[in-house]
């Protein structure tokens, strides 16, 4: 008859079915090898792990934000990794492109489970990533693209990549996001984003960076809240991101309201009440 296990709660429990050549619970479980398995066993893992406490994933945050104080100035950590990231830029300028994303691709699976196991998310830093590229995008009205690409224009630009836009419609009678950035109104917008390559351009990106932000505030233009915005002086005279945004900037008081309303109902307990927008956009709603 047949054996029915329950479901696995860690790797150790799946193992190799030597039988059916194929791991235990599949499920749950699948061959994934890695360097050091001395043996079918070892290679069986679960596939979607089961998440980590909460107290764990905070403090897996705050150490991932404790190893890289500059993430927010360069785009990827740097410290002790600068040095590794400059031989690598280095090398995808004399034509090893492909050798740096294959060994990058090669890395992301475990990589990614490591981040996982950690804090129930696949986000994790890439310190020898090759490009390290700050991006700044915002909405502005479609009728004012023209105007703000011709200021543009007229900088010493020395950003790595040309411009980018698209035109945008938005219909809020259709849908609408809970916290949608800025209160956008139904109507033609234009996305606009500008990005470039840290370290093969000097450090005045930051000021160009700054340069071309107010264009897009003097447009009317509303921040893409996941990336790069605002652009100001920190205490050390370093231009950096997210120093100069305003309570009123980003989100109304009405919307933060009601998303209050809306986050109680979905995550009474806070499980989700992270990152840098909860932090400082939203930091006076604290569970």
């Amino acid at each position: 008859r047949t054996i029915v296990r329950p479901p696995p709660t860690n790797d150790d429990e799946c193992g190799w079915d030597y039988k059916a050549h194929t791991c235990r619970n599949s499920k749950h479980c699948s061959y994934q090898f890695q360097f050091g398995d001395l043996n079918l066993d070892e290679s069986c893992r679960m596939i979607y792990p089961p998440p980590p406490s909460v107290s764990s994933m905070k403090i897996a945050y705050n150490q991932l934000i404790y190893d890289n104080p500059l993430l927010g100035v360069t785009g990827v950590s740097v410290g002790d990794k600068r040095f590794e990231q400059d031989g690598i830029c280095l090398a995808s300028r004399v034509g090893l492109e492909r050798v740096l994303l294959e060994s990058t691709q090669a890395t992301i699976p475990s990589t990614l489970r490591e981040a996982y196991d950690k804090t129930n998310d696949g986000f994790f830093v890439p310190v020898s990533l090759p490009l390290r590229t700050p991006l700044l995008e915002y909405l502005i009205p479609a009728d004012t693209l023209f105007a703000v690409l011709d200021e543009i224009t007229k900088l010493d630009y020395i950003l790595a990549f040309p411009v980018e836009w698209r035109y945008v419609s938005f219909d809020n009678e259709k849908e609408s996001a809970v916290l949608q950035p800025g209160n956008i109104q139904s109507g033609q917008w234009a996305a606009i984003e500008i990005f470039t390559i840290a370290g093969w351009v000097s450090d005045e990106w930051r000021s160009q960076f700054m340069q071309i932000e107010t264009s897009f505030k003097n447009a009317g233009g509303v921040p893409h809240t996941g990336k790069y915005f605002g652009m100001g002086l920190d205490g050390n005279g370093l231009i950096r991101p997210f120093m100069n945004v305003g309570p009123q900037d980003v989100f109304k008081e009405k919307q933060k309201e009601e998303f209050r309303a809306y986050a109680n109902e979905v995550d009474p307990g806070g499980l989700f009440w992270s990152g840098y927008v909860a932090n400082t956009l939203l930091r006076e709603m604290v569970w």
